[in-house]
């Protein structure tokens, strides 16, 4: 899928989405292909974290 499709299905510009896979890619979380396209290659992601004030 292309960052413009991503884009579409959330409905943001593909501006707003390029920081988001990046980060996500940068995890791990996204497979970049030579073609500019991104592959989300999980069926389901479990996150646990815990946020505190500074």
């Amino acid at each position: 899928m292309t960052c413009e499709a991503v884009a579409r299905q959330v409905g943001r510009t593909a501006e707003e989405v390029r920081p988001d896979l990046d980060g996500l890619a940068n995890a791990g979380l996204l497979t970049r292909h030579p073609d500019g396209g991104v592959e989300f290659p999980f069926d389901a992601v479990h996150i646990d974290f815990v946020l505190r004030a500074a």
